[in-house]
């Protein structure tokens, strides 16, 4: 990102934390002096939360692709024949994973920029959600059970049996 681009977004995340900010003085149950409050705090709290949250799943989802896509370059890289079919794989495993760098270099950016907006006008700390574990869900085809004849014994898994695909490109 360009540094005028990353001024933009800061001041457009800034922008919506000002307008979710209405303050009124108030008294304080427990000690009774008069503090500032406010009035629309949860509201900001929740949707400045929301933008590094959700900026932060996709990056997550983001990262996880790019751990496949990586393995789908390997795998087009190795089994290469000099042909413009083998050509073609390789080229179209490259691009999605230079678009995949790309948008993790700006989702990182965000993930920062909303993160900070979010404790700058909250006074709390963005907690970022934990990576969920995919877990695999293994499935059977006709064309996978033809090819055990050829000496494939593998079951593929969900996402395009990259799994498998590093495992043999290992």
């Amino acid at each position: 990102m360009t540094t005028v681009t990353t001024k933009e977004l800061t001041k457009a995340i800034d922008t919506i934390g000002k307008y979710m900010t209405e303050v009124k003085e108030q008294q304080d149950r427990e000690s009774g002096e008069i503090v500032e409050v406010n009035l629309l705090g949860y509201a900001q709290r929740r949707v400045l939360n929301g933008i590094a949250y959700s900026a932060a799943l996709t990056l997550q989802s983001t990262e996880q692709s790019y751990d496949e896509a990586t393995a789908k370059v390997r795998l087009a890289a190795r089994s290469h024949r000099g042909d413009e079919l083998s050509e073609v794989q390789l080229q179209r495993a490259i691009d999605w994973a230079q678009r995949l760098e790309m948008q993790m270099a700006h989702l990182n950016e965000l993930v920062e920029i909303a993160s900070e907006a979010h404790y700058r006008h909250t006074g709390e700390k963005f907690v970022a959600p934990k990576p969920r574990v995919q877990t695999e869900r293994k499935f059977q085809s006709a064309a996978l059970e033809a090819a055990k004849r050829y000496g494939v014994d593998a079951e593929a898994v969900q996402g395009g049996g990259v799994e498998v695909a590093q495992a043999e490109a290992a």
